[in-house]
């Protein structure tokens, strides 16, 4: 709580030479009808959270305000769990959207799915479907400019481009860890971009709207200790 707030408000109630709040205080919001400031009841207590981006919109205010920002309860958002990917082939569009558990659970209580399977695009207002998901622990292959350019690598060579999902810091950040990474996550530190594909980083933390790769399950598969692509035909069109 905001230290001037907490002198006004609670320090009275405090016992003398301590910080913390005596009976009274207790006997105050219960028995007393709450605290009161200049003569009016405190019916709550706004808290700034600075760190705290995009919060959520949880529920509305009993006691609404002019000001938009006062009449919801708000809290943070939390790990994002996935990121899905929506396009739309006809007009070449592609967005990516974060969603955390939050917001699964609300979609599914509102809509009957646990993610949408179409957005509308926040450029042209066209309608994106939903095409990939990706989450913590997948694998991925990094490219340059081409999915083909992977295609003529050998295993060991593959191996250098194989990336694990560590997870997501924002709508848009993503982050990776080489696969075979034998360093903590506290010698890796936050991670960088790729600057070049000679020399990778173990940790990547990077837009997905620049990361090329392609997505196990989808793209390929590990069988053997080899890696094996699927549908090479599609990424030749």
């Amino acid at each position: 709580v905001d230290k001037a707030l907490y002198q006004r408000l609670i320090q009275p109630f405090c016992q003398e030479g301590s910080n913390e709040p005596s009976v009274k205080f207790k006997a105050a919001i219960t028995e007393q009808g709450g605290l009161k400031d200049n003569g009016r009841k405190v019916r709550h207590i706004r808290c700034k959270a600075p760190n705290v981006k995009n919060p959520l919109q949880i529920k509305k205010q009993t006691y609404t305000s002019k000001k938009d920002y006062k009449n919801y309860y708000y809290a943070e958002v939390g790990d994002l769990y996935t990121m899905c990917r929506y396009e739309n082939k006809d007009t070449k569009e592609v967005e990516y959207k974060t969603y955390n558990l939050f917001q699964i659970a609300q979609n599914h209580k509102e809509y009957e799915e646990f993610i949408p399977q179409t957005i509308t695009s926040k450029k042209k207002k066209t309608t994106l479907f939903f095409t990939q998901k990706l989450t913590q622990g997948q694998m991925v292959l990094l490219y340059k400019d081409s999915p083909l350019e992977l295609f003529d690598m050998d295993n060991d060579q593959l191996s250098k481009r194989l990336y694990v999902i560590n997870g997501f810091e924002s709508t848009l950040q993503i982050t990776l860890v080489h696969h075979a990474n034998a360093q903590s996550y506290n010698e890796l530190g936050k991670g960088e971009s790729i600057k070049s594909f000679d020399n990778i980083p173990q940790k990547i933390r990077q837009s997905i709207n620049v990361l090329k790769y392609l997505l196990i399950g989808v793209d390929f598969e590990i069988i053997n200790g080899r890696i094996e692509f699927l549908n090479k035909s599609k990424h030749y069109d």
